[in-house]
């Protein structure tokens, strides 16, 4: 069979694709490959063509829409962004539409497996007659009733009547999660019960498949580690707080004066960061590095802490590694409600990025706890990650649906 996979250009969502993609070309598939965001034609955004796939060109016409993609409404986009979040999108798919059909027409695939991020990918399986897959690279599909994404928190009438109408044009009516939207056939999300939860709604046609945790090709790693400056003879903690947003000078502050206080060796990944002389001036051991092999690093840690993409927090619990979600928008807030939510069996810790040193310091003694009960119940998150291939269960579940059956 022929499958058109369809991603948002960015690496935590490349990422949690490139398990799927490589099952189905292990399974003899083709498999077409586009990783784009629609906004940069002029800049395109650089990821490498998973091996084995056809990649996919896609020939726009006219000019892209100006500004950042509109589903990036974090702490630093005002009211007035938010506002036009629904001309942005109906830009964004006007743009990216009619060039999309033509692939798709050229590639002629029997599934598209779509980032739910990219409506105009989802309108184009519609619009084709062609069964489609939205998946959820985060945990937007099983948000809770009354949980609010940042964009829900601004005062502004509801967008809801000029998204579904964006969808109306195209004859759909599609059901969304913040901005992650739907399929009627089949929304894939990574994770499982021992994280998410065992009673959290499950939306119609939506599987938790586990972890699709890239262990071999990944988007956005390259360089070296210094592996030999690791203390061995204290605890040791990574930070890593994001590409989206760039991390938080301040935050790093007091983060370093939080673990220079319980002798804790500070790993920071600064690779985002632009202003750095401050670095030279943090208090206690710190570790500043551009670079750092997360998979292979959180083997070697008490902790994590991390601004909460789905990629880190799902890689912190596949290595049973507790963690702390510092949240800076769009769908880091619903990571670490997840995190936190079961109380006395969280895996993790949420925090303000504006929590005080002492604060930090509370929250960082109970993750390092070597067998603490925020270490025990990442480990029985780990069990149930490392049980459940999610990679190949989507897989299957894809293949089921091109055959015309359920899996």
């Amino acid at each position: 069979m022929r499958f058109f996979v369809h991603c948002f250009g960015y690496s935590g969502h490349v990422n949690a694709l490139l398990g799927l993609v490589r099952r189905l070309v292990d399974a003899g598939h083709v498999v077409g490959w586009l990783a784009e965001d629609p906004r940069r034609t002029a800049d395109p955004v650089k990821v490498p063509v998973p091996p084995g796939t056809v990649e996919i060109v896609v020939k726009h016409e006219g000019s892209p829409p100006e500004g950042p993609h509109p589903g990036h409404v974090g702490p630093y986009v005002d009211t007035v962004m938010a506002r036009d979040a629904a001309r942005a999108w109906s830009d964004v798919i006007a743009y990216g539409l009619p060039g999309l059909m033509r692939a798709v027409e050229e590639f002629r695939p029997d599934v598209m497996v779509v980032d739910g991020y990219l409506w105009h990918g989802l309108i184009a399986g519609h619009l084709s007659k062609i069964p489609y897959v939205s998946v959820g690279t985060g945990l937007h599909f099983l948000a809770p009733d009354g949980f609010q994404f940042p964009i829900e928190k601004l005062e502004l009438p509801s967008l809801k009547p000029e998204f579904d109408a964006l969808f109306a044009r195209h004859g759909m009516q599609c059901e969304r999660r913040e901005m992650y939207a739907f399929s009627p056939h089949l929304n894939i999300v990574f994770s499982t019960e021992a994280f998410v939860g065992p009673d959290v709604v499950r939306p119609p046609m939506t599987h938790l498949v586990g972890p699709a945790v890239a262990t071999e090709e990944r988007s956005g790693e390259a360089g070296d580690f210094p592996w030999s400056k690791l203390r061995s003879d204290r605890p040791v903690v990574f930070a890593s707080l994001g590409t989206v947003f760039g991390p938080d000078a301040e935050l790093f502050v007091r983060l370093a004066a939080a673990a220079a206080d319980l002798g804790v060796q500070l790993v920071l990944k600064v690779g985002g960061l632009r202003h750095r002389l401050f670095l030279a001036e943090l208090p206690g051991d710190v570790l500043a590095v551009e670079y750092a092999p997360q998979i292979e690093l959180l083997e070697r840690v008490a902790a994590v802490i991390t601004h909460g993409g789905a990629n880190s927090v799902m890689e912190a619990m596949y290595q049973g590694c507790p963690v702390m979600v510092v949240p800076y928008g769009i769908d880091q807030e619903l990571q670490a409600y997840f995190v936190d939510h079961a109380g006395p069996d969280a895996p993790g810790i949420a925090m303000s990025r504006y929590a005080t040193t002492s604060e930090l310091r509370d929250a960082l003694r109970r993750l390092i706890e070597p067998d603490g009960p925020l270490r025990r119940n990442a480990r029985r998150v780990q069990a149930s990650y490392r049980e459940s291939d999610g990679a190949q269960r989507a897989a299957d579940l894809v293949i089921a649906l091109g055959e015309g059956r359920s899996a």
